[in-house]
């Protein structure tokens, strides 16, 4: 207090906030609400969900002159570890201000916002909602000091590597002497699959690209590992509060051993949580690989991958239906240029296709001659004509391989990757084949 009013931080009485949260100069008004809702909305959001009573104006923001929050709020119901633990993980779902909605999410709800660089500075009075859970983030925890237990088991620690929303809470006590090296090792460095941190972040990486698809995996394993944990300490802590009851003067201190107890559990289960969310990564990459929803159909071998596509109002957002009308209408301006031009007879230079050079290539007769200035080398076009009958017999190649497999996954078919295959009947044709491709 004395160095806030030595400084002349407070207007008034002293109030902590107003001394010590911002500057209290005059300031643009892109600046202020900044700050107002940077930690405001959040600030809101947690009173919300556990006393949504109060009514409080999510859109008041965080004041620095005054006090527009509660510096507590009472819980209406109790609240859990598992509810704190969802409050980390929240992004405004469900308000005005939810991170998975509108174009900014894209076309699969990512809540994250990447922080600003060239383009917002150029763009100088736009800003993102900041979530509770955001991209950035590096752990989470909840912690709990119980006082109706032993103190050894007092303290207790449920922590979370990388952004709440992709990461696996798993409990450490305050007595703990050593935690495993997938939560102690590493660095941001280097790529390690073998640290919690980094897969939690592979994890929350994947997750952006099909947040809306990937999230129900995502919770269903938060809730098993988790819920897993809590059984486990339960029983854990049995043992030890028994062993604990034995303390007597006359014999040895159990305290060791019900604090080993404590600590293999609680070991076990944080190498078990980096092993199923090893997992979940790999279930992941094969559940959304290459823009598939791929449902395992035999397990080791075969899947099933039925297309994920895109929501119609991103479809409308982004000009797709708009296709039909631009290519018919982009068509018929390059038909009457064609016309103009005297057709395909016409070309000697302009265009992509040119009489004589490899990118016109006939089958069954040779290529008509080329004008003077435009003759060829015979060697390279006769290596074009060799590469393009190489590829044709490979085509035919993978044509045959095609009919031969009753059932071919979707990815695999020629059509969906774009290509061409070449019909043998086609190419039995007396009509030359003609491709603008070489």
């Amino acid at each position: 207090e004395e160095l806030a009013q030595s400084r002349g931080l407070c207007k008034g009485p002293f109030d902590f906030t107003e001394a010590f949260s911002g500057d209290l100069l005059v300031r643009e008004r892109f600046a202020e609400l900044i700050d107002a809702f940077y930690t405001g909305r959040r600030v809101w959001r947690v009173y919300d969900l556990v006393a949504p009573s109060l009514g409080l104006d999510p859109d008041i923001g965080a004041q620095q002159a005054e006090q527009s929050y509660p510096v507590a709020v009472r819980p209406e119901a109790p609240v859990s570890v598992a509810d704190l633990i969802g409050i980390l993980r929240d992004h405004f779902e469900g308000t005005p201000y939810d991170l998975t909605q509108g174009p900014a999410a894209g076309p699969y709800g990512t809540p994250n916002r990447w922080d600003g660089n060239e383009g917002e500075r150029e763009v100088k009075t736009g800003a993102w909602e900041r979530g509770i859970s955001i991209h950035r983030t590096l752990f989470s925890f909840v912690a709990q000091a119980r006082p109706n237990v032993p103190v050894e088991l007092a303290g207790r620690v449920w922590f979370g590597e990388d952004s709440p929303h992709a990461a696996c809470f798993t409990p450490f006590y305050l007595a703990q002497e050593t935690l495993p090296d997938a939560y102690t090792k590493g660095t941001m460095a280097v790529f390690d699959l073998d640290r919690m941190w980094w897969v939690s972040n592979t994890v929350k990486r994947i997750m952006d690209l099909h947040y809306r698809g990937s999230l129900p995996m995502v919770r269903a394993a938060q809730a098993e590992c988790e819920g897993h944990a809590t059984d486990v300490l339960e029983k854990a802590e049995a043992s030890a509060v028994a062993l604990l009851a034995n303390r007597t003067s006359a014999t040895a201190d159990p305290s060791a051993a019900a604090l080993q107890g404590l600590e293999d559990a609680a070991n076990g289960l944080a190498r078990e949580a980096h092993a199923r969310w090893t997992k979940l990564f790999g279930d992941l990459m094969v559940r959304f690989r290459n823009g598939y929803n791929n449902t395992i159909v035999l397990a080791g071998s075969t899947v099933r991958e039925d297309c994920v596509g895109y929501p119609a109002w991103w479809l409308r957002e982004v000009g797709y239906g708009s296709w039909l009308e631009e290519a018919d209408a982009a068509q018929r301006d390059a038909a009457a240029r064609f016309k103009a031009s005297g057709g395909f007879q016409g070309w000697t230079g302009a265009g992509p296709f040119v009489q004589g050079s490899p990118t016109l290539l006939a089958l069954g007769r040779a290529a008509p001659p080329a004008p003077a200035g435009l003759q060829l080398p015979a060697v390279l076009v006769a290596a074009v004509v060799v590469a393009f009958a190489a590829g044709v017999v490979t085509v035919l190649g993978a044509q045959r391989l095609t009919r031969a497999s009753a059932r071919r996954p979707r990815s695999l078919r020629a059509a969906d990757a774009g290509a061409h295959l070449l019909d043998e009947a086609e190419m039995s044709r007396s009509t030359p084949l003609v491709t603008g491709r070489a």
